[in-house]
Formats: C-alpha cells, structure tokens, sequence
C-alpha cells in the first residue's frame, strides 16, 4: 500500500494496569517495517524505550537514534529526584548526547524534535500540583552565546513565572512539617535544565561568541558543585542544583570543523555520548507510514509522567548487578590503562554504564525495590559498547598525534560495501597502498575486518590486488558468553 493511502491510526486507549501502572505496547509479528542494526541493543524488558521505538517504525529515524534521544527524555525529566548510590555521593544520571549522521539520511534533527514534544508535553499529565512544580522543565533551545546560555538556565527563567517555591502538603491540604526543624517542608526552584541544540557546529563552534562555551558545558556537567559567574554588567549569578543535559545534532564534517583543540583535549568527548549512525539500514518510506497500534505522542507524554512521579530517590546494584559490572569494571580499567589512542574518550564510559543501567531500569514501568537489576548491567553493557564501536570512524584522529583519520573512512568504505578486494580500494576507494596496510591491519586486530586470500583467513594485509576484505565488525555483539 503507497505511504501516503495507509489507514490511520486508531485512537489509543490507555494500556495500563488497574493500579495505573503503564503497560508496554508490543509489536505485532506481522509488520511492513525492516529490522533495524540498532534493534540488538534494544533492552530485554520493554517499556518506554520499546513503545518509542515502536512509533518511530514508520519513519527514517534509525533505531539508536531513538534509544539514545528517549534516554535523554527519561533523564531530562527524571533530573535530581532518582540517583544511583555511588559511594559516599549520588550518580545523577546526565549527561550530553551528540546524534551525527549525513544530512537528510539519519533524520537526526527528527530524532531530536519527537523527543523535546514528548518532554514539553509530559508535565500537563502530572495531577499532583507539587510534582508538577517539581517537574517543570526548563528546556534551553539553540542559545547564541554563553552568556545567553548561562541567563536562560536561571531558575527564576522557569514556568511557573513568579513562584520561586511550593509547600508539600499532605491529603487534608496541612503542611507537611520537618520533624527536624518543626517548619514546612517546601520545594524551591532548580537549575536542572535540557539544552537542544539543532546544529552542534551553530552551538559550540569555534566562532567569537562562542569563546568560554565549552569550559562552561563541563562545569554544568558536575551536579555537585554550584556554577557562578559575572554577567557583562559585573553581577554575581549563581546556579544550585545543577542537573544538566545536552542533545544535539551533527554532520560528520560540520562535527570536526566546529570541535576546537580545547573541546576535544579538555573532556568535552569523555562526557558526551557521539551516537553516530551513517545510513538507515532497511528504512526507505517516500512518506512517514502511521504505525497502526503504537503509542502516539500523548501517550507518550502520559507514560513519562508516570516514569517521572515514580523515580524517586535512591537506587542500587543488585547483588548479582554489583558483581557482574564489578567484574566487567576490572577488565575495562585494564583495557583502558593500555589504550594510547581513546584513553581520553574512554575515561567515563563505566560512569555511563552506571547511568545508562538506572535510566533502563527506570524505563520499565515498574514500581517493585529501587534496584538495578542483572540485565539492566548487561544491556547498558551492551548498548555503551555498539555505540562506542559504531563511533570509532567518527572518533579516529582526534584523541592523538598517532591516531589515522583515514582509517575511518577506510572502516566505512568496507562497512558499506560488505566486502572489497585490494584492487577495488586503490581504484574506487582512492586510499594509498600504505594507508590500506595500515588501516586493515587495526580493523583486523579490533575484530572488525576479516583478510581473505586464496580460500584462506589472514592475519596480515598483502600486495595482493586479489585479496579479499570481509566486514564482520557486528560480530562482536555475540562474542562473550558473560554478554
């Protein structure tokens, strides 16, 4: 049927249990749609991310895309009220998100778009007038300097406009006392912000105006200490409660040109996720197709709102979480000590680990102990680890004086084609025979490219022009028995 003449949508009843509880949308085994790569790295338990992904089954938008921009819904909306117990200190779960793909193919500013509607919409659904206080956003779109930026993030900049705080009451309507003081309990404002940003090079490039933008991105980034400046006019601001998050979108080449040396020498990397998605595998609609059955976005908005009344305050490992991402910890630290090339980008990926497994526990519509579940450790595991591989042509060249920008687009030329031979490479692919020595020996040893020549599995590229190059870089996903 054209795109254009399917039926649309029934109206959506609200699926959810008697106690109110959302209940997850499942996909019909029958369906117009093709699997997506990202479709591996889906959590076993569905929930918010799951019903999201199902609405976006009829659009160009790629499958981690939509994972990585609900993350960033769930967060934003979650903000200081649920933290992962770290110690002596709460792990709030923030952090920035960088969708990159070529324009008009990954449909990263769609991605970007569907998310920021379901978070603008989701606290009218909240009945509770404190916990709709609570959960006001202040949602920072496309600031033009820093100074801008930093204003927009003040509290007194939130809705409602003129009510710094609220008073918990209790259900006769008294105030809710604090047994340790014997006055009102009360909520005030917060600097807890989302930051959007459509064009990455527009928002953090490296044009006058935007000189010092990059140095306060890292200091927002920290939830536990308080940002302080001076405006132009000498006054003295202040932003408490800091619970940060940033989504932006990015081409390939508009993505390198705007990162200075600070950004990429500084930790800005090291605290963003780079979700990069080349192409739509298996998605070709002329027109969006409406996906019969699937959450629409009010529902969406309603199944956040629940997400946001229900995480509250401290959650922990499971026993049997604890020791798996310990013993995963240990292995990792290792790998990272002996890496000379992405020790910088790599230095907080088990901080994500961390975040990620809450907010996919968060995501499950489930209101049983505050704990992170075994599965929740090992789908964080395995969605940080697609991503990160996934990501690496984008990364290559900047992390050192050794690292070889030509062996991303080495690693994407032989992703597309499935498999090349040496000849193909210099003819098509224009790299020069060293570039291809070099290049193929790293993809080989990171398990990405296999070496083929005459009926047999090489460890080492050859000036054989016959030579054959074999993409098996998703191999990886079932590599580990632990995973």
């Amino acid at each position: 049927m054209p795109s254009g003449k399917r039926k649309p949508a029934k109206p959506q009843s609200p699926r959810e249990h008697a106690d109110g509880r959302p209940i997850p949308y499942v996909e019909p085994e029958k369906h117009f749609w093709k699997r997506d790569p990202g479709d591996d790295v889906l959590p076993h338990h569905k929930g918010f991310i799951s019903d999201c992904v199902y609405r976006h089954r009829g659009k160009e938008v790629t499958t981690l895309f939509t994972i990585w921009s609900s993350l960033f819904v769930i967060s934003s909306a979650v903000k200081r009220e649920a933290w992962l117990k770290f110690g002596n200190k709460r792990l709030f779960t923030n952090f920035y998100y960088i969708l990159v793909g070529p324009a008009g193919i990954a449909h990263k500013t769609e991605a970007i778009n569907d998310a920021i509607e379901i978070l603008e919409g989701f606290g009218k659904h909240i009945k509770d007038p404190v916990f709709s206080f609570m959960k006001a956003m202040n949602i920072v779109s496309d600031k033009s300097t820093p100074e801008a930026l930093l204003e927009a993030l003040l509290p007194r900049n939130k809705e409602p406009k003129g009510q710094n705080y609220v008073a918990f009451k209790d259900g006769k309507g008294n105030p809710i006392l604090d047994p340790s003081t014997g006055r009102p309990r009360w909520y005030s404002k917060t600097a807890e912000s989302a930051l959007v940003a459509h064009e990455f090079a527009t928002f953090a490039g490296q044009q006058k105006y935007n000189t010092g933008l990059t140095d306060n991105l890292l200091a927002l980034y920290d939830c536990d200490r308080p940002f302080t400046w001076r405006t132009i006019k000498n006054k003295k601001r202040t932003l408490n409660k800091l619970h940060t998050t940033l989504i932006a979108g990015a081409t390939v080449e508009s993505f390198r040109s705007s990162l200075s040396e600070n950004v990429k020498t500084a930790g800005f990397l090291s605290r963003s996720v780079m979700v990069y998605c080349p192409r739509t595998v298996g998605r070709r609609f002329s027109r969006p197709q409406v996906v019969e059955g699937a959450p629409c976005e009010e529902e969406l908005q309603k199944r956040l709102a629940w997400i946001a009344e229900h995480a509250v305050g401290e959650f922990d490992l499971s026993p049997e979480a604890d020791r798996y991402y310990d013993k995963w910890y240990c292995k990792w630290r290792e790998d990272l000590e002996n890496d000379t090339q992405y020790q910088g980008a790599r230095s907080r990926l088990h901080i994500f680990v961390l975040k990620v497994a809450l907010l996919l526990r968060l995501q499950r519509y489930e209101v049983e102990d505050p704990v992170v579940s075994l599965q929740d450790i090992k789908d964080a595991i395995m969605l940080i680890k697609k991503t990160w591989f996934d990501s690496l042509p984008l990364m290559r060249g900047f992390e050192s004086a050794f690292a070889k920008p030509f062996v991303g687009r080495l690693e994407d030329y032989i992703r597309d084609k499935g498999e090349c031979n040496r000849m193909t490479l210099l003819k098509n692919g224009h790299f020069e025979p060293l570039q291809i020595n070099e290049g193929i020996t790293m993809l080989c040893e990171e398990g990405k490219v296999e070496i083929h020549s005459n009926g047999a599995v090489k460890n080492y590229p050859s000036r054989d022009t016959k030579e054959v190059y074999r993409w098996i870089g998703e191999k990886w996903l079932g590599c580990s028995e632990d995973e």
